[in-house]
């Protein structure tokens, strides 16, 4: 059974662009993926313009010599469904400010904001504040 989860990040201009991730989206394993490995506004985007994952992981792309599609990822790298497996509509839902992302982002199981140069979480529904103090109350 997957874990859901979303992936948003609120861009210098204001704006706000999100992804879903299917697997593994609790504190403990995407939450410390994030805080881990993404931690700069570029690196987000970065993340962000891969559109959808199936799984989210520590590297954006597979090294030139490393095998990686959707069925044989390469070791801790991101699994996009447009790039890794062709699917179409897979882009990051852009919202114009972060009102409307409040008001009409999706939810899932857990939601995590990089927002000011931190990751916020939201754990079904409920803000939870930082990841790293998400993380802190649950001694990873």
């Amino acid at each position: 059974m997957s874990t859901n989860s979303t992936v948003a990040v609120v861009h210098a201009n204001g704006t706000v662009s999100q992804i879903y991730v299917h697997w593994d989206g609790y504190i403990k394993a995407a939450g410390k993926c994030l805080v881990e490995n993404y931690t700069t506004l570029d690196k987000v985007e970065a993340l962000v313009a891969l559109g959808n994952l199936s799984c989210l992981e520590a590297r954006l792309a597979p090294d030139d010599d490393e095998t990686h599609n959707f069925v044989d990822s390469a070791d801790n790298v991101c699994v996009a469904y447009a790039r890794d497996r062709g699917e179409e509509d897979q882009q990051a839902e852009v919202f114009e400010d972060l009102e409307q992302y409040r008001n009409t982002c999706r939810c899932e199981e857990y939601d995590y904001l990089f927002y000011e140069d931190q990751w916020l979480v939201r754990e079904h529904g409920e803000f939870s504040g930082t990841v790293e103090d998400a993380l802190a109350q649950q001694g990873a």
